[in-house]
C-alpha cells in the first residue's frame, strides 16, 4: 500500500507547474525501484540503491474557470481560484540532516551525486535542470 500526495498552488505562483515538468522531463531511471548497492563519486563505499523522486501521478489544470457572474444586487463575482494540482507519492516524514547516522548522509549524498551525473542539480529542495 501507498500513499498520494496533492500539492496545490497560489494564484499567480509558477513553482507547481515548473517543478511537474521537472518530473515529466525526469529520466526513467529517476522512478525505478532497485535493490543492491551501487557505488557513486565522490564517495568510496557502497550505498543502497533506492529511487531518487516519488512517483510522479500526474499535473491536472482545472478545465474553463466559470465566467464572471452577476450576483442578486447587479454585483459582478469572479469565481474562487481553481488551483492545479500534483499528485506525488507521498515518501514519508521530512528528516534533517544533523540527526542522521553517517550511512544515512552517505546515502542522501549518492542521491544527489546520482541527479547531478544525470544533468540536474538538486539544491535543498528543489530540483532544476542544470546549465552545464
Amino acid at each position: 500500500m501507498f500513499q498520494i500526495a496533492a500539492k496545490l498552488s497560489i494564484q499567480h505562483d509558477e513553482h507547481l507547474v515548473t517543478e511537474a515538468q521537472n518530473y515529466q522531463n525526469f529520466p526513467d531511471h529517476f522512478f525505478q525501484h532497485r535493490n543492491g548497492y551501487n557505488i557513486v563519486r565522490p564517495l568510496l563505499n557502497p550505498v543502497p540503491m533506492h529511487t531518487l523522486v516519488p512517483q510522479f501521478y500526474g499535473y491536472y489544470v482545472p478545465d474553463d474557470v466559470a465566467p464572471i457572474a452577476i450576483a442578486p444586487g447587479g454585483k459582478a463575482e469572479r469565481p474562487a481560484y481553481l488551483s492545479p494540482i500534483l499528485f506525488l507519492e507521498d515518501c514519508g516524514t521530512p528528516y534533517h540532516p544533523h540527526s542522521l547516522m553517517l550511512s544515512a548522509k552517505n546515502a542522501s549524498l549518492s542521491s544527489c551525486g546520482s541527479t547531478t551525473l544525470a544533468g540536474y542539480m538538486s539544491p535543498l529542495q528543489s530540483v532544476i535542470p542544470s546549465s552545464s
